[in-house]
């Protein structure tokens, strides 16, 4: 998945080099109202645990020769932070594998340095999204009743839609009259809102029957089986940072 998603960005940038090369526009164009693309990012710093790379689209309407609002859509996966908790006398750890998926509109300000080379500020909030891939619980042996082994242990995590602040600096070079390549530093302040609910099934070997003389019965093992559930809230911070690499196409 990583591989087919770094091909459709690459592809993305040779066909705009290769529009360049074909047609050498070599001075800035006037620029299209609208620009639309795609990019390749890193997910790093801030909260982050294990990041996956990131991909996305890129929207962008020029309102004049300096503000524009640009959209965002980026998705990529982390791993969750893992939350420990204790309920009806039994010690969980729980570790979540989720995809993040963020859409962000911002406000942007640009200023020209060359007739090709441009900087700009942008913020603005969006919409933050995480569904959860994957789910694992541990449970401490040693705060088990007595006798009692885990068997099972069957794991929901719930997850809220959240809202965003997004911060970002950028640089746009100017590649041809209707492509444009830019590099993004884009900082993100959110909490997520996660509801873990959980259900351990035990179990115990116990003996039963036995005795001495004729009418002893036969010792047989039996096992015991016992329910345990327990639920936990965490609202943990997702605060990161987003190295972004894209080209965008003017219409």
């Amino acid at each position: 998945m990583r591989l087919t998603r770094a091909f459709l960005v690459l592809l993305f940038i040779s066909l705009a080099t290769t529009v360049r090369a074909q047609y050498d526009f070599y001075e800035i164009g006037e620029k299209g109202t609208v620009r639309l693309g795609a990019f390749g990012g890193v997910v790093t710093g801030g909260d982050v645990d294990n990041p996956d790379g990131a991909f996305g689209v890129d929207l962008v309407y020029q309102h004049n020769e300096i503000f524009s609002i640009e959209f965002v859509a980026a998705f990529w996966g982390d791993d969750l932070p893992s939350q420990s908790y204790t309920d009806n006398g039994v010690d969980l750890d729980v570790s979540s594998e989720t995809t993040i998926m963020a859409f962000s509109l911002l406000g942007r300000a640009e200023v020209p340095v060359t007739s090709r080379l441009s900087l700009y500020g942008a913020g603005g909030g969006g919409f933050f999204r995480y569904d959860v891939d994957h789910d694992d619980a541990t449970v401490d042996p040693d705060t088990l009743p007595r006798g009692y082994m885990p068997a099972a242990v069957s794991l929901d995590v719930d997850t809220d839609n959240e809202f965003a602040v997004h911060l970002a600096v950028g640089a746009a070079l100017n590649l041809s009259e209707f492509f444009e390549c830019f590099l993004e530093y884009r900082y993100t302040l959110v909490d997520l809102n996660v509801d873990y609910d959980a259900e351990v099934e035990l179990t115990r070997e116990v003996e039963v029957g036995g005795g001495e003389g004729p009418d002893a019965a036969p010792t047989e093992t039996r096992i015991l089986t016992q329910s345990v559930k327990g639920s936990s809230s965490t609202s943990p911070g997702y605060d990161h940072g987003m190295v972004r690499l894209g080209i965008n196409m003017s219409f």
